[in-house]
């Protein structure tokens, strides 16, 4: 059909096809995002409940600070290699760092006064890879970054738990207060350390 000379196209087979592609992209790439955040807020509830379970085992009194750290340590890896949890983190979709107790006042937690630890506890870095992804039409989920494309989704989870204080630690205390007591004026001086023996019980 023509009108003034110009071909008209009349045709109208085939548009309900384009409309309908178009539409399952759109709900096919919502569809992924649901499922990858979905995901990944599953995986960063877990790997919570790790880092506190962890930051738990790790505030226990133990012998020395150290025997302490790696007891934490021991209970991270034992949840990270668990039969359940472990198909989380080798499938390639989530990576998680070994946990890291200790002190995390200067690991982005600042505080007033240095003497004392608020911030003890387990840290961990969780990358959630599964949010890295192109779907038509919404574009890329990551940023060019100078050092190359950034592999999904990374922040830090942390679980604070004050320590409790080590038996070296509360028999370091309890001599440092023997010595102040009997430095003081009067009647405490006559106590020395040759008459009197030092007790130490399990408080500081």
């Amino acid at each position: 059909m023509k009108s003034g000379g110009i071909n008209t196209i009349t045709n109208e087979k085939g548009v309900l096809t384009l409309d309908y592609l178009f539409a399952l992209t759109l709900v096919l790439g919502f569809t992924t995002i649901l499922f990858a955040l979905s995901m990944t807020l599953v995986v960063a509830e877990i790997t919570q409940y790790m880092t506190f379970a962890s930051a738990r085992a790790y505030s226990s009194g133990h012998h020395s600070e150290v025997q302490q750290e790696d007891l934490g340590t021991k209970k991270y890896s034992e949840l990270y290699n668990h039969t359940v949890l472990k198909s989380f983190f080798k499938n390639g979709w989530f990576e998680v760092t070994q946990a890291t107790p200790g002190n995390l006042t200067n690991q982005g937690f600042p505080v007033q006064n240095a003497k004392l630890h608020y911030f003890t506890g387990v840290k961990v870095r969780f990358n959630s890879k599964i949010l890295d992804f192109k779907i038509p039409f919404y574009g890329s989920t990551s940023d060019e970054t100078s050092g190359g494309k950034e592999k999904g989704f990374t922040t830090s989870i942390s679980a604070m738990i004050i320590r409790e204080p080590t038996s070296q630690e509360c028999i370091h205390t309890i001599r440092q207060r023997w010595k102040f007591i009997q430095s003081l004026s009067g009647s405490y001086g006559q106590y020395g350390t040759k008459d009197n023996t030092l007790i130490v019980d399990n408080g500081c």
